[in-house]
């Protein structure tokens, strides 16, 4: 053994162990191993690797033994030999053991010159692939030495440097050693990964907080950064992280690339291995929650280093599910932040349940920022904003087919937990209603900016028939503010050519001259595909809702100039031929209401509802041929200029008006439009008039039908968005 002959004299130890002795110079402090014995020993490991096993073991027992006696340059010819071993011989797995300990022995040591050999000779070690699998190697002692070097707290500034580099790149090499191959160490283990993200993180921390005092000193009173700019930030951060010298690697930009590596080498079921410890570090550090630039980045890195966008998803999804285990808002918005940050890289490639599973736990932590006792505080507000604004971030990423699904499922967003919620809530009834009420406008505004994303090529695509319905629904709400916003939702859906700017708000378009003629306000003839949409069940139902907006007695001005706006984008975008007698039947059926005993209406809801019929015909005598039309449409804005201006645009929707706005409530024939004479003209142009005279549905009957809807759902729960139970009360539409 080879303890046995380091007592014996030159001739009687073998040969293997005076190869060995002869390679050490006989000053001890001398570093350079002899290179012609050094080379001997090679050749006669390289022609008897059975000898392998006692040579790594004598290079061992002399390598404990220097180092008692503090013969620092025999410890790193000791290294050489077995380094110079390790390269040329075939059979490795005879002696690596013995070789990981050597290593380990010098991690131990206070000398950093030591502690950088043995992380140099181990970051060799792992670049060779010719080694076999062997059970008895043991790497864990060996990752708690790297991470403890991560960790070095020497008083000199560039040896601290060198240090945590050399630490940083210990747990590299091993991360590319062992990997992929479970018979040496599961370094997925949760255990494993605290460790190695603990030593990590720990040295981008260091590296953010430098650059920030530095920072501070620079420019003191400068404000604070964007979330949006502090990538770009941390990513000079090792600037003050570094060593002092500025020369060498810096601990901050080794341990970004540690993380990059580590991420690289991890696949779709071990990915929570790297988020977890991530979320664990943020959480007992509350600090680097808010404010979150550290969290931002950090996330950012993952992302970015994923080797298959797929995984990306599982990154998101789990950082999400981590906002149930958080209770303090502050973080939790700090958390949705993070997300917003990142849920773009992961959007584009998840299809399917990923999507929804995104949208159903951000939903449920809006309906949860409701309910929650708060709700009305400022933090719970901004954090319900960047809920909607993650959605958003979301759904920006996503192709356009992918929007439809999100709006889809966010309308049609399960609300049996707003039940339970209810069951175990000691709130009124008026409190619950409240929140029910805040709860859908925060959704209908999230579908109104993901709508707003939305490129229409189709607008029946746009919607369809399982997204259509339930939106119509949502717009027979008592609330005029909701019904705002779905008529937003159906304009961003609807506009094409971004004519609603123009048409935003209520008034009368220059009629076609019969010498001279008019230009169209239309940029492109209505598809095939989109007049049959107007021809179609779809069609009819949207065209039915409008009518029966313009009879609501709670509409503000803000209603009718939306109504009016979604009326004209119909009408631009899907109204040729056929479709054209639709809109005309729309505003006879109105002006019909209007003067009929049914309605109940002011005079000031009346005669914002006769102006906006009266816009809608200026602009539909601009998409048709009949110049009767034309001069009958001019006529009646001419009597109505002279005998009751309260119905056009510029008096009806002025917002200074009095009750001397409005002279008389009496309208005379010459005030209305003519169904005769307009059906008689298109009938004249060729249009199929059968439909013109067919009356809508009133507003009282599609209450009526959705009340059915709301008494059957209730027999089940709750029955969801768009489909409140409403108060009982009288109707307050009367005749007069």
């Amino acid at each position: 053994m080879p303890r046995r002959c380091q007592g014996c004299c030159g001739m009687c130890k073998p040969r293997w162990v005076r190869l060995v002795d002869n390679i050490y110079p006989k000053n001890y402090l001398n570093k350079q191993p002899n290179g012609p014995k050094l080379n001997s020993l090679t050749h006669y490991s390289c022609r008897n690797p059975e000898k392998l096993a006692r040579i790594a073991e004598y290079l061992e027992s002399r390598l404990q033994r220097d180092l008692y006696r503090r013969k620092t340059g025999h410890v790193f010819v000791s290294m050489d030999i077995i380094d110079n071993l390790i390269k040329s011989c075939q059979r490795l797995d005879n002696f690596i053991c013995t070789y990981l300990a050597m290593v380990t022995s010098l991690l131990e040591n206070k000398d950093p010159e030591l502690q950088m050999t043995g992380t140099q000779s181990f970051e060799k070690f792992s670049e060779i692939d010719k080694e076999t699998p062997n059970y008895l190697k043991e790497y864990a002692t060996l990752l708690e030495c790297f991470v403890k070097m991560c960790h070095d707290a020497s008083p000199d500034e560039a040896v601290r440097c060198r240090v945590r580099c050399a630490g940083l790149q210990g747990i590299m090499s091993m991360m590319r050693k062992v990997a992929s191959d479970d018979l040496q160490i599961n370094i997925w283990e949760q255990v494993h990964m605290n460790q190695i993200l603990w030593g990590i993180l720990f040295n981008l921390e260091e590296g953010l907080q430098a650059s920030e005092e530095a920072a501070a000193a620079a420019a003191p009173t400068a404000a604070a950064p964007s979330v949006g700019g502090d990538v770009a930030l941390l990513a000079e951060a090792g600037d003050g992280g570094g060593c002092a010298s500025g020369s060498g690697p810096r601990p901050f930009d080794k341990a970004k690339e540690a993380l990059e590596d580590l991420v690289m080498r991890a696949n779709y079921n071990n990915m929570n291995c790297i988020v977890d410890p991530v979320l664990t570090h943020l959480d007992h550090n509350p600090d680097l929650w808010a404010p979150n630039r550290f969290a931002v980045f950090v996330f950012h890195t993952i992302i970015c280093r994923i080797p298959k966008p797929s995984q990306a998803y599982a990154v998101v999804d789990r950082v999400i599910q981590h906002l149930n285990t958080v209770k303090s808002t502050p973080v939790k918005k700090a958390v949705v932040q993070v997300v917003s940050s990142i849920v773009g890289y992961a959007a584009s490639d998840a299809i399917g349940p990923a999507v929804y599973n995104v949208f159903k736990e951000l939903c449920r932590q809006l309906m949860q920022s409701i309910w929650s006792r708060d709700e009305s505080s400022d933090v719970e507000s901004q954090y319900r904003e960047e809920v909607i604004n993650t959605m958003v971030r979301y759904s920006e990423a996503s192709p356009d087919t992918q929007k439809v699904e999100i709006m889809k499922y966010i309308l049609s967003f399960e609300a049996q937990h707003v039940r339970m919620l209810d069951q175990s809530s000691q709130s009124q009834p008026e409190v619950e209603e409240r929140k029910r009420k805040m709860l859908l406008k925060s959704l209908l505004k999230t579908v109104s900016m993901v709508a707003e994303n939305y490129r229409t090529t189709v607008i029946s695509n746009a919607f369809p028939f399982d997204f259509l319905p339930p939106l119509l629904k949502i717009s027979m709400n008592s609330d005029p503010g909701i019904r705002v916003v779905v008529q937003n939702i159906l304009q961003h859906l609807i506009d094409r050519h971004s004519y609603r700017e123009a048409f935003s708000r209520v008034r009368l378009l220059p009629l076609p001259d019969s010498s001279t003629g008019a230009p169209s306000p239309r940029h492109d003839k209505p598809s095939r595909q989109d007049m049959q949409f107007m021809r179609s069940a779809m069609g009819s139902e949207l065209l039915t809702h409008l009518y029966t907006q313009l009879q609501e007695e709670s509409n503000r001005v803000d209603n009718f100039e939306k109504l009016y706006t979604t009326l004209c984008l119909l009408a631009l975008e899907t109204a040729a031929d056929e479709a054209l007698v639709e809109f005309f039947r729309l505003g006879l059926q109105t002006q019909d209401f209007l003067v009929s005993d049914r309605c109940g209406l002011k005079i000031v809801h009346k005669s914002a509802a006769m102006a906006v019929v009266a816009a809608l015909f200026t602009l539909l005598c601009g998409l048709q041929p009949c110049k009767g039309i034309d001069a009958h449409v001019a006529e009646v804005i001419e009597q109505r200029n002279s005998k009751a201006p309260h119905f056009l645009p510029k008096v009806a929707f002025n917002r200074n008006n009095t009750a001397k706005s409005y002279a008389t409530e009496s309208i005379t024939p010459e005030l209305l439009f003519s169904t005769d004479q307009i059906e008689s003209e298109l009938k004249a142009a060729g249009f199929d008039t059968s439909t013109l005279r067919q009356p809508y549905e009133s507003l009282m009957d599609l209450r009526a039908k959705l009340g059915d809807e709301i008494n059957a759902s209730n027999r089940g729960g709750f029955v969801g968005f768009g489909r409140q139970q409403p108060k009982r009360r009288e109707s307050t539409f009367h005749c007069k």
